[in-house]
């Protein structure tokens, strides 16, 4: 005769069984013969598109009977995309976006408080890569690191007034008392390079340290530049003494609002879905995207289109958007005032 605990226990496992077996159908086997699209709010053919066509071809393999496919909608800087997203798609993470890297740099400095994208209320999914953002100034400048840069006046070149190219070093000049003077428009970093070697400005705020390495090997065997700051957070293996740019904040004020600043390089090439997307299915993307991610297959396709990978999980760029948001007011009003023209 079955004893009333050992039938408790029976109905109890019972009830485990069938509650995970339900969390899990609305979780990784909801998206069983599911479409899921990636969205890019830029033209094909851009570095946010290399790494959307990455994660189309392998998170089907660790999201098991999904189907990815890419979708483009250029505008605004990828706002308009994730306007899409948090308002008019389906809140079900059949819908993934790309962001623009300076999007929290957009929502708390660029816009009026208030305006512009709540990125704060975006789920993020994961992170494919960092931008290893590095302050590189040319050898005929005759500068080696900040201090020296303070005796001299600087060309710096870069992209708008908008762009973290302006931002940072016209934030940094109110501060440290830098002595830049930054010639907008520029396209990109190739251009700016191009600058650089042709003597037209003497050095850039958003020189790419893991592309330089890869494309220009001459600047390194000839010592042609110098790097005053770097602008990750964490710094580089091989820049370990370089300081960051959170590290040039004299207060905790000033450390805020270069660690805003700099957001752009940790956001990177990240994803994430609709802010009414249920737990149990962000949960799921995030782990087939953290499989995804440091899978060896993955690294090899990645190298194999020459783009480098250094992934962060969906949890702590949650985390990091999260902690920005909640920064005082003043901090974000002190940014702005710090990288007006």
């Amino acid at each position: 005769m079955m004893t009333i605990s050992r039938w408790a226990a029976w109905l109890l496992c019972g009830a485990l069984t069938t509650a995970a077996g339900a969390q899990e159908q609305g979780g990784t086997d909801y998206f069983k013969g599911k479409s899921v699209r990636v969205i890019v709010g830029y033209a094909p053919g851009g570095g946010y598109d290399v790494y959307a066509r990455l994660l189309v071809e392998h998170l089907p393999k660790y999201l098991p009977g999904a189907q990815t496919v890419i979708q483009y909608m250029p505008g605004a800087a990828t706002e308009l995309a994730a306007g899409y997203i948090m308002d008019v798609a389906p809140q079900d993470g059949t819908v993934i976006g790309i962001p623009v890297s300076t999007l929290p740099i957009a929502t708390y400095v660029t816009h009026k408080p208030g305006e512009g994208i709540d990125v704060a209320a975006l789920q993020w999914i994961g992170r494919l890569d960092a931008i290893d953002a590095v302050a590189a100034v040319w050898h005929t400048a005759g500068v080696s690191n900040l201090k020296e840069a303070q005796a001299k006046q600087l060309v710096f070149g870069g992209t708008s007034p908008t762009g973290s190219s302006f931002m940072v070093p016209q934030a940094l000049s109110k501060l440290k008392k830098l002595n830049l003077k930054i010639v907008m428009g520029y396209n990109g970093t190739t251009d700016a390079y191009l600058a650089m070697e042709r003597g037209e400005i003497d050095g850039m705020t958003n020189a790419i340290w893991s592309q330089l390495k890869r494309t220009k090997p001459d600047w390194f065997a000839g010592r042609k530049f110098n790097v005053l700051y770097q602008q990750p957070e964490k710094r580089a293996a091989d820049l370990a003494d370089v300081p960051t740019l959170v590290d040039l904040g004299a207060n905790e004020d000033e450390k805020r609002v270069f660690r805003l600043l700099s957001s752009e390089s940790t956001v990177g090439r990240a994803f994430y879905v609709g802010p009414k997307v249920p737990a149990d299915r962000v949960a799921a993307l995030r782990r087939a995207f953290t499989a995804m991610s440091t899978s060896p297959a993955f690294r090899q396709a990645a190298d194999s289109l020459q783009v480098t990978i250094d992934p962060m999980t969906g949890e702590d760029m949650q985390k990091l958007i999260t902690d920005i948001s909640k920064y005082p007011p003043d901090v974000f009003q002190r940014a702005r005032d710090l990288t007006a023209p």
